[in-house]
């Protein structure tokens, strides 16, 4: 056992009353895992086995589920708190991860009691307390730089992430046939993530983007590079669609080095076309359709502070900023013009 880890297993084992015996929590759990696998995306899925492999199991491991006391679990929680550590970046474990981990008990400890008729210890478990990060995004300088500078075949793929607001699964899983150059727009329907092809986020996720003069002329760009070499829009050269860990690694933070930008996710290119998009004045309820968002409700709780006091109704205002020309960096259309001729 290593330093430190918490295992309530080792301690001696309660008489327990009653004609059927609870399973240990580790058996119970994989059971439990795939009643509640139809539920959840593969992403999810996958997010949630490992908080148990890595936290929950060694905790709890071979103790009968209904020998699991409160007071278990509150030490637990503690534990978590005071040494718990990410396993993906050897910091200390946030708030949101031990709540991520205090749902999954109380869920799994629930359907036991239910099960088996003890109990729930996990009922009125509470979490701990999430301050509310602020979000950090590029200015239209730094994405407009961002592009200048990346090599010249994934110049489209950063334009399309830093003014589309589509989320990273959903412009690798992007294919060709959602793609309309007359209409200027693309239809997401689904996400890559995981080497699989699943369900976009929620309901709202499925929607159509209307594309701005900077998204087709990228499109049009990329259409040169890869159209007959696979279904995806964006993908390797083997015809497979762009990993987003391989391009976080390979692509995304040396370019972050080489402009000297902090070091972020990719995500960050979602928050900044929002912010982009309400500083431009755009009509948050636009903002919102573009983004997968089911109302406003969430645009303004994460991005108030980029919230004008005059708003447009459409992509106009925004397609206005992309084509201004700051600086020394080129016009963004002139700029994939000479890469789609190039190309071809």
């Amino acid at each position: 056992m290593k330093q430190g880890e918490l295992r309530f297993e080792d301690r001696p084992a309660l008489a327990k009353a009653g004609p059927q015996s609870a399973p240990v929590f580790n058996l119970y759990k994989d059971s439990w895992l795939v009643m509640k696998s139809c539920e959840w995306r593969p992403a999810t899925l996958a997010l949630n086995r490992g908080l148990f492999a890595r936290y929950l199991t060694p905790a709890f491991g071979y103790r009968p589920v209904d020998l699991i006391t409160r007071t278990d679990l509150l030490q637990f929680r503690s534990h978590l708190h005071a040494n718990g550590i990410n396993a993906n970046t050897g910091e200390r474990l946030g708030p949101a991860t031990i709540n991520r981990c205090v749902l999954l008990l109380r869920q799994i400890l629930s359907e036991a009691s239910l099960e088996f008729g003890f109990p729930n210890p996990a009922q009125d478990l509470r979490t701990l307390k999430v301050r509310k990060p602020l979000v950090e995004v590029f200015s239209l300088e730094q994405a407009r730089a961002m592009i200048a500078t990346a090599p010249q075949h994934w110049k489209p793929y950063l334009t399309v992430r830093l003014f589309s607001g589509l989320r990273a699964g959903e412009v690798n899983g992007l294919e060709w046939s959602h793609v309309d150059f007359v209409k200027r727009q693309i239809t997401i329907q689904q996400s890559y993530r995981n080497g699989e092809i699943s369900a976009t986020k929620n309901q709202t996720s499925d929607r159509i983007v209307q594309l701005s003069s900077v998204l087709l002329e990228a499109l049009r760009a990329q259409r040169a590079i890869s159209l007959g070499r696979s279904q995806f829009v964006f993908c390797s050269a083997r015809g497979a669609p762009v990993d987003n860990h391989n391009f976080d690694r390979r692509v995304w933070r040396p370019l972050l080095q080489q402009l000297g930008l902090p070091r972020c996710r990719p995500h960050v290119m979602r928050h900044t076309c929002a912010s982009l998009w309400l500083s431009a004045g755009e009509n948050p309820e636009w903002i919102a359709q573009q983004l997968g968002h089911s109302n406003t409700e969430t645009l303004f709780r994460v991005y108030s502070r980029f919230v004008p006091d005059v708003t447009r109704h459409d992509g106009s205002a925004m397609e206005r900023l992309l084509e201004s020309t700051p600086m020394s960096l080129p016009p963004m259309q002139a700029m994939f013009q000479s890469l789609s001729r190039r190309a071809s």
